[in-house]
């Protein structure tokens, strides 16, 4: 049996990768969650601190896991919030296990933020200089960085840089979660459906969750360490083309206002990461084609607005029928 903590088992990708482990029967998952927040259920859930050194350290002595996937963070929120939530916890869990677990390995979700804002049009390797442009690229670098530290005292690690993940459930923090979240709202509303998003020209590297997943299983069945992956698929696309399908794909006519500023003439925003250590460690030899993602987001989405509304109509008193 193989013991598996993930912390930030209740955020977007901790709950994904908790969820796909739980269904192997040779794993036990152990979900690390916000203190005073554990409750009871199938999966064991530990209320933690990843910001208390002494709090962190007695859970994973109490646990003893074979393997840490920390998926803990925070996306959004101030400088201070960023690198707390961030590269603290980072920090306090590294040095945690080098104590309580030393044996087990820590599977850190770094992000392509990391990279910045590429100088060409080239796919971003794991050897691509780190240059990032705000708080959370510069938090996250630094908790990498940190790992680097922490190896040279024995802690075995991976660091897995995720580009742009999508799901069949997607968080509104992200562009296409967000206008996932604001077009089931309008779907059966009359047109105009006006839409505010920001300006999507931006070309982005997007993964599929269950691609990510497989790399997570790959590293954790062959007890790897020492790895650092892009977890990417290697195509670019255009935001506003992805949008586009996903209006298509609703059978619905939405105006979608952009706003902000087109970028110059020659200065595109395209970040595309290089897939070929990411396909060698998961196995897999493409990526799970986009619009397979996309049209599953959009259909869970719809099925899911239609489970809150017929759940608020019966709570109000009147019949679902109504």
């Amino acid at each position: 049996m193989l013991r598996v903590v993930v912390t930030g088992a209740r955020g977007l990708l901790g709950s994904y990768i908790a969820d796909a482990l739980a269904g192997h029967s040779h794993i036990e998952v152990v979900q690390f969650v916000r203190a005073g927040t554990a409750q009871v259920g199938d999966t064991p859930e530990h209320g933690v601190d990843l910001t208390d050194e002494r709090q962190t350290e007695a859970a994973l002595a109490a646990v003893k896991p074979d393997a840490v996937i920390h998926a803990a963070g925070r996306v959004h929120g101030t400088p201070l919030q960023l690198f707390r939530d961030n590269t603290v916890t980072t920090v306090v869990l590294a040095n945690a296990m080098l104590r309580a677990c030393q044996s087990a390995v820590l599977s850190v979700l770094g992000s392509a933020a990391e990279y910045g804002r590429p100088r060409s049009e080239k796919r971003i390797s794991e050897d691509h200089p780190c240059r990032p442009v705000g708080s959370y690229g510069h938090a996250k670098l630094a908790a990498a960085n940190y790992l680097s530290a922490a190896a040279q005292h024995g802690l075995r690690y991976n660091l897995v840089r995720v580009f742009n993940p999508v799901g069949e459930v997607n968080s509104s923090d992200q562009v296409l979660g967000a206008f996932i979240a604001k077009a089931v709202k309008l779907f059966d509303a009359p047109p105009p459906r006006t839409i505010a998003m920001g300006r999507l020209d931006a070309i982005r590297d997007f993964i599929a969750m269950k691609d990510l997943l497989k790399l997570i299983e790959q590293l954790l069945e062959g007890r790897i360490s020492g790895e650092l992956v892009n977890a990417c698929s290697g195509e670019g696309y255009r935001i506003r083309e992805l949008i586009q399908f996903l209006v298509n794909t609703s059978k619905r006519e939405f105006n979608i206002v952009e706003q902000g500023q087109p970028p110059m003439q020659g200065h595109e925003d395209i970040i595309i990461g290089d897939p070929t250590r990411f396909f060698a460690l998961s196995g897999l030899t493409t990526p799970t084609p986009i619009w397979e993602t996309l049209s599953g987001a959009w259909l869970r989405a719809v099925a899911d607005n239609d489970t809150e509304e017929n759940q608020a109509v019966v709570t109000s008193g009147q019949s679902a029928a109504n």
